[in-house]
């Protein structure tokens, strides 16, 4: 029986997202390795065995590449918005055969990368993971423009097994591991998701370009108003000259009128 092809948007965006983190770190790991000088910190937490999840901040689309290239051994990249709020998808059934090989596993739980270099809010399905697979959590960063991977100690959260899955504690799992990220990452810390925040971003640009532009539209409008002022002055200012004119005009022909009746007055009275 052939497998089931994935028919709705969310799933077939999910494949796309996983091939490209795939592409990234199987092609771009290699390439960060050869022309960046990366340096690690703390690779001794990241255990050589067994199946671990390293959580790491978002920063670019090499952050997958980066942090595989410090690594001595490979780590399948996990997509943690297919884990919440479905437990049965094809990431969760994934995840369930990478966890039972013993694969080391690499989530960003900002799930986008950062469009203001602070650490965003985790995704859910990062405790979901953890809670599920009683899996041991390296938190990490990646530093330095990208140059340097700090690992820290695993946090155990064995101690919530046993306990029903709920959103509550999957957020509380998310959030105490987003705490360890920021420590690593020297990065300042927004409880909105970077999705969030790029498309607030987005708004401020879209606003900002309009009031350019409003205010280009205003200075516009204020360079006609100017002009017409300035060619209504030049006329009421060719109108006043024309009226002074003509004013004076008038004023010479009555002098010349009142001079020649003088001037006939004075003649008539010397005969």
């Amino acid at each position: 029986m052939p497998p089931r092809r994935p028919t709705s948007l969310p799933a077939v965006m999910r494949i796309a997202r996983r091939a490209v983190h795939r592409t990234l770190t199987v092609v771009g790991a290699p390439a960060v390795s050869e022309f960046r000088d990366l340096q690690v910190e703390g690779l001794d937490n990241v255990p050589a065995h067994g199946s671990a999840l390293i959580a790491c901040n978002h920063r670019s689309a090499l952050d997958a590449a980066t942090v595989q290239a410090v690594l001595d051994r490979p780590a399948t990249v996990v997509l943690l918005q297919g884990l919440w709020p479905s437990a049965d998808g094809d990431e969760s059934v994934r995840v369930q055969h990478r966890v039972a090989a013993g694969d080391l596993l690499l989530c960003f739980p900002e799930v986008h990368p950062s469009p203001d270099g602070l650490v965003h809010r985790g995704h859910i399905g990062l405790g979901a993971l953890v809670l599920d697979h009683d899996l041991p959590v390296i938190p990490a960063a990646v530093v330095n423009h990208g140059r340097s991977v700090r690992f820290g100690a695993p946090l155990d959260f064995s101690r919530h097994q046993g306990l029903p899955l709920a959103r509550t504690l999957a957020r509380s799992v998310t959030d105490e591991v987003m705490e360890h990220i920021v420590e690593l990452s020297d990065q300042g810390y927004s409880d909105a998701t970077a999705a969030g925040a790029r498309q607030q971003a987005r708004r401020e640009r879209r606003e900002q370009i309009a009031g350019r532009r409003i205010a280009a539209a205003a200075r516009r409008r204020a360079v006609k108003v100017a002009e017409v002022t300035r060619r209504e002055q030049r006329h009421l200012e060719r109108s006043d000259l024309a009226r002074r004119a003509e004013e004076a005009e008038i004023v010479a022909r009555r002098q010349a009128e009142e001079a020649a009746r003088r001037d006939r007055q004075q003649f008539g009275e010397g005969r």
